[in-house]
């Protein structure tokens, strides 16, 4: 199912850790995507790709950036992701 609404602002969190990549969408508290990432690591000399089409790997989501952060070492709480998008939302129109 589409997580996102078209034109609409949205926060996007990964978080990557043993082996699985949850993704969140705004403040929400429950993963709308998990996935297994086997042998995945940003520590070694792979490229970080932001925006892959997860279905089909061949593109990427048409999107707009208004922010970029990226958290190395440091595992946000979901308690970290709901200030984030709080702190940021007026920025959006939210």
């Amino acid at each position: 199912s589409n997580a996102f609404t078209s034109n609409t602002w949205a926060m996007i969190t990964t978080i990557i850790k043993g082996g699985t990549s949850k993704i969140y969408i705004n403040d929400s508290s429950s993963p709308v995507l998990s996935l297994s990432t086997p042998g995945q690591s940003l520590n070694g000399t792979a490229n970080l790709e932001i925006g892959r089409d997860f279905n089909s790997g061949a593109g990427y989501i048409p999107m707009t950036w208004g922010q970029f952060w990226y958290y190395k070492g440091a595992e946000l709480s979901l308690s970290n992701i709901a200030e984030l998008f709080d702190t940021n939302k007026s920025r959006y129109g939210l």
